[in-house]
């Protein structure tokens, strides 16, 4: 499934190098956002069946760093590309698209041959790797619930108000996310920086936020608790918000300090809201339907990626 549905948007992406209309756009980017959006639910829910929920945390934190990285560079990768303009009779825009979605189709194949379906498949896991993820199994045999699908599990997600808890946090959570990837290179172009120098800063951005967020994941599966960290969090980008609305825009320092404040709080809501929903919902068809719905309660995660400046 994975390696499938990257496979198909990569496509979809090399398709968007070869478009002459907004319908033949539109049709693109319906179909982008329907392989897309299985993506991120099918990586947590896979996550969940090689990890014990206490240790969850800080592997979908590298998830969402991953994604953090990519914001971080692809601004700088597109700024690149965009330069190929011309070249075979092709815009740059295009030239974006077509590499991109190559890359991704590659990554695809590598995947299909290398991802397991479960631990007993794993060729990179030895002969007591695999007893201890047996015994793993058993002890965990309630949250892995059983193999054969039924639409109780389903029925029984749908109807637990924790996951309607879970998908309202990652909303809003959200909310600000996008708006961060989004706006985040507009505001510091807005204070006097060009292109490229703006690119860089949101470099540092994305870096102390990946790495504040996955120490806090860390913790947060130390301790076994996950609104004791996604709580102060939220204050954290309450409180670059409010340096935001209260500094005058000339004042280069607060305003870009504020960002700092901002970012790591975003990651660590939606991380670890994504985590606890996880852990609170057994077995496998249960969390499967919860993760899914929780995704589908925003844009998804792939899609926080910052436009490139021109």
């Amino acid at each position: 499934m994975i390696p499938a549905l990257m496979f198909c948007w990569a496509c979809v992406i090399i398709g968007n190098g070869f478009v002459h209309n907004a319908s033949q756009l539109y049709a693109c980017r319906l179909l982008l956002g329907a392989f897309e959006s299985g993506m991120f639910p099918c990586l947590c829910l896979y996550l969940s069946t090689f990890y014990t929920p206490g240790e969850q945390a800080v592997r979908i934190s590298y998830l969402f760093v991953a994604s953090a990285l990519s914001g971080a560079f692809g601004g700088l990768f597109a700024f690149a590309l965009l330069k190929m303009d011309g070249i075979a009779g092709l815009a740059g825009w295009r030239w974006l698209f077509i590499i991109e979605g190559c890359a991704s189709v590659l990554v695809s194949i590598v995947i299909y041959f290398v991802l397991p379906d479960n631990f007993e498949a794993a060729r990179f896991l030895s002969a007591d790797d695999k007893a201890l993820m047996r015994l793993r199994a058993e002890v965990h045999a309630r949250y892995n619930g059983k193999p054969q699908f039924d639409w109780a599990e389903v029925k029984k997600a749908l109807t637990d108000p924790k996951l309607y808890i879970s998908c309202w946090s990652q909303f809003m959570g959200d909310t600000c996310s996008f708006g961060m990837s989004t706006f985040m290179p507009i505001i510091i172009k807005g204070f006097g920086y060009d292109t490229v120098t703006t690119q860089l800063l949101t470099i540092p951005v994305y870096l102390w936020a990946s790495g504040a967020y996955i120490f806090v994941s860390w913790m947060s599966d130390r301790y076994n608790s996950r609104a004791a960290f996604m709580l102060p969090g939220v204050i954290l980008t309450a409180i670059g918000y409010a340096v935001q609305l209260g500094v005058p825009q000339s004042d280069r320092g607060p305003l870009y300090f504020s960002v700092f404040l901002i970012a790591p709080g975003i990651y660590i809501m939606v991380g670890l809201n994504c985590t606890w929903l996880l852990n609170s919902h057994a077995g496998y068809y249960k969390r499967a339907t919860a993760i899914g719905v929780n995704q589908r309660s925003e844009e998804h995660t792939s899609e926080l990626q910052s436009p490139p400046l021109s």
